[in-house]
């Protein structure tokens, strides 16, 4: 794992770094208007993951699973967004940030209503529900 953790990591900095570097640029005149920031598509999409994935290490924790399977995946995801968006800028941070706590907050509540809620239909189809988010996740790695 943690070779394919490597190895991701190198290939999408050297495919993916100078479109963040480009995009974190800003106009050198100082009368021109400074550019709308655009946040790269797979930076928005790692950062989703890592909410997700930082979800699933706590319920894990909180139900007392093994969770070393679910901090593997929080350590690419962290890594990953790390590696293609190394220079953000304060706009960028702020909405991969953003993003990131949706989708936590949002796999957090199906984990719950899964675990906890007494109504078997609803909690199997949260159930199925978190795992297609994870699974959408995984997809990006492997």
């Amino acid at each position: 794992m943690e070779k394919l953790r490597v190895y991701i990591s190198l290939a999408l900095l050297a495919l993916y770094a100078p479109a963040a570097q480009a995009a974190s640029t800003s106009v050198s005149s100082e009368d021109a208007p400074l550019p709308k920031t655009e946040v790269p598509q797979i930076a928005v999409d790692f950062s989703i993951c890592l909410g997700r994935a930082s979800a699933a290490l706590e319920y894990a924790h909180l139900v007392g699973q093994p969770y070393s399977e679910a901090q593997a995946r929080w350590d690419v995801f962290r890594d990953l967004l790390e590696a293609i968006a190394p220079d953000q800028n304060e706009g960028m941070s702020r909405q991969l940030l953003a993003q990131r706590i949706k989708a936590k907050m949002a796999l957090s509540r199906l984990l719950t209503l899964a675990q906890f809620n007494d109504d078997p239909r609803l909690s199997t189809k949260a159930q199925a529900d978190a795992m297609v988010q994870l699974g959408h996740c995984d997809d990006l790695i492997s």
